[in-house]
């Protein structure tokens, strides 16, 4: 089960008049390939999107709580938002024809309209009809901004928009955005070469502890070409320091290309250029490499030698930790040896979708070895830092202090407030907008005084890491002088600096990919395992330390407030997180059962919170139903009615 929003689709239907029931208020509405057609939405719903469709009209009655409605290749269309109070962006994209009619021109935020021609912004009396200007001759990869302005004496101004770090802004926004842009990058520089330490190029091979050898790895010999060469580490020399600093250039956003409009179920997966951006081309870097037992122990002992007398060691994983739990991973070759089958990438830039089993959701997935092994080494103070790439949630959801952890591309079950900037976990994907650089979601702050639209945390290629997340990772890079890296193919910058920078201390770095990495030089072992099977090895049978079992956490606090002195009551329902009290949506319902009364109360909208009649002392009785991804059953207890805050434990073992 997932958070139980729905897509309701309207597919290739032909004069038709149709009563649109979301049925819930956050289900997305499709429209696709209809001709002729009358839509009345009457229910509240999440997100409205509508696609290659002609001569059809959409009115809608009632509320968009994302306030966001998007338009692709459709001709002679009528958009009637009639009792909207607020639509926040509407979107519209290589269409004709389109007719846009509001009530005020308050009633809309903005409109941005790309590649489009005969769009018209229609206004109710004493509003005059005003047409957008003919865009057929623009470059169809600008979009516009069309904004009213004055009252019903106004008109419609037209600015040209471009991306800045994956967001739509004007010109004169796009150069602020640049500027501070450039001054994060600048200390972001700052920060990295700052823990760099710069010494004589020494041209001696790196060596093992006396009476100790660095094995060889797996049979094949190094990318110099020479068997058994040794592989010296990249001094930190003035050059590499220069080539650092230079790397800020290269940081900046990719261009966008346009895109083809969201994929909608049951349509053909998509192919051609939108993998081969990410994949790896060359088939030699693709080939996988499995370590002999022998020579696997041997790395094993040695990395344990050096997490023992290293002083601060972290951590960095990619998707090749998760591939265990069933989530496939991004950058494996079509004739990989994993279970989880070719990764992503690599399937779009063949054309092909996914044939093998169906991958594990990942808010149903379940913390592997490795991740459960990083918590131990974690809790017994070997290792200090963790730098993650992963969105899988599953590091968190392990256990992990989050104040331990780095989570440079964002988290699929967190979401902030993209005004007071609240975090919020969540246990289902926040992730429901289409658009790539679009990250609004269908919910809203639960703090009364603010109320504003919160923003999934995903990071796309082309957009800035969070600051908070780089700075940190970069900070326990330059201090590390052991840096394990754990099923990631160091491609993606700036993320792989942090490993780099490891090498360039003179730091050991060891690498634990199937596949070769563009730091497969620098690294002072290189271990060709699975890394549930490198991590098992490592920490149970050469550092002694147990690996736990994962353990489903279950925290949240109840808030009883006695609001007048004649037994009035309000008790408030809120999960949190392990560690933080970072709000944490835990219940898909709460059932409240009041003293002599049949009747329950049901809250299944956050933020829950129940007003109620009850005598001090007295009882009342809670079912919390939750979400199910791990088939974990209701729970149901009595609380005394009293003024108190209670917090509420619960652990499911396996």
């Amino acid at each position: 089960m997932s958070s139980g929003r729905k897509s309701i689709e309207y597919v290739s239907l032909k004069d038709k008049e149709i009563n649109v029931e979301s049925g819930k208020a956050s289900n997305m509405i499709y429209i696709s390939g209809c001709q002729g057609c009358t839509f009345q939405i009457n229910n509240q719903i999440g997100k409205l999107y509508i696609e290659k469709s002609t001569g059809c009209k959409v009115e809608i009655n009632a509320k968009l709580m994302a306030s966001l409605l998007d338009v692709y290749k459709c001709t002679d269309f009528v958009l009637v938002p009639d009792s909207v109070e607020l639509l926040h962006t509407v979107t519209i994209e290589s269409s004709k024809g389109v007719v846009l009619q509001l009530k005020t021109p308050n009633q809309l935020q903005r409109i941005v309209v790309m590649n489009c021609v005969d769009i018209k912004y229609c206004l109710v009396y004493p509003y005059p009809l005003e047409t957008i200007p003919d865009l057929s001759t623009c470059d169809a990869s600008i979009q516009y901004l069309l904004s009213w302005n004055g009252g019903s004496t106004g008109h419609m101004s037209m600015s040209a928009l471009t991306r800045r770090g994956g967001y739509l802004s004007t010109v004169e926004q796009a150069e602020m955005m640049d500027k501070k842009q450039d001054e994060i990058m600048e200390k972001m520089m700052e920060i990295a070469m700052s823990q760099i330490h710069i010494g004589k190029p020494d041209n001696q091979p790196v060596s093992a502890p006396k009476g100790e050898k660095i094995p060889s790895n797996s049979g094949d010999s190094d990318p110099s070409g020479k068997e058994g060469a040794s592989r010296p580490l990249v001094e930190a020399t003035q050059e590499f320091k220069d080539k650092l600093g230079g790397m800020k250039d290269k940081l900046k956003p990719t261009e966008t290309v346009v895109r083809e409009g969201p994929i909608i179920p049951g349509s053909k997966p998509n192919t051609g250029s939108s993998g081969r951006q990410y994949n790896i081309e060359d088939e030699e870097q693709k080939r996988e490499f499995v370590d002999s037992a022998k020579e696997l122990d041997k790395k094993v002992k040695l990395v344990a030698k050096w997490m023992r007398e290293g002083k601060h060691v972290i951590f960095f994983t990619g998707a090749g930790i998760s591939t265990s739990a069933g989530i496939p991973d991004f950058r494996s070759g079509m004739d990989t040896m994993l279970e989880t089958g070719p990764g992503m990438w690599e399937l779009r830039a063949h054309g092909q979708s996914r044939r093998s089993k169906k991958p594990v959701k990942l808010i149903s997935a379940l913390p592997t070895v490795t991740h459960m092994a990083i918590v131990a080494l974690h809790e017994a103070g070997l290792v200090k830092f963790t730098v993650s790439q992963n969105v899988d949630g599953l590091h968190r959801r392990s256990g992990m202090n989050p104040k331990q952890l780095a989570e440079l591309h964002g988290n699929t079950n967190l979401e902030s407030c993209s005004v007071c900037g609240v975090q919020y976990l969540r246990d289902f994907e926040t992730r429901e907008a289409f658009g790539v650089f679009n990250h609004e979601t269908t919910r809203r702050c639960d703090d009364p005084a603010c109320e504003n639209v919160l923003l999934d945390s995903i990071i796309n290629f082309g957009e800035q890491l969070p600051e908070h997340e780089i700075r940190a990772a970069f900070k326990h890079g330059g201090k590390a002088d052991v840096c394990v890296v754990l099923g990631s193919s160091l491609t993606v910058q700036p993320a792989a600096t942090i490993p780099a920078t490891v090498a360039a201390n003179k730091g050991k770095l060891v690498i634990c990919n199937l596949q070769k990495t563009p730091l497969y030089k620098q690294a002072s072992a290189n271990v060709h395992s699975m890394c549930d099977v490198f991590m098992k090895k490592l920490v149970e049978d050469e550092l002694k330390i147990t690996i736990p079992s994962f353990k489903l956490k279950r925290r949240a606090k109840l808030y009883f407030t006695q609001v007048s002195m004649i037994n009035d009551w309000e008790l408030k329902f809120q999960g949190i997180d392990t560690f933080e009290n970072t709000p944490y949506s835990i219940l898909q319902a709460l059932y409240v059962k009041l003293p002599n009364r049949d009747a329950e109360i049901r809250l299944d909208k956050e933020p829950l919170v129940c007003k109620f009649q009850a005598e001090t002392g007295s009882k009342i009785a809670l079912v919390l139903v939750f979400h199910g991804h791990y088939n974990e059953p209701d729970y149901e207890c009595q609380i005394d009615v009293k003024p108190e805050v209670r917090e509420l434990r619960l652990d499911y073992d396996d």
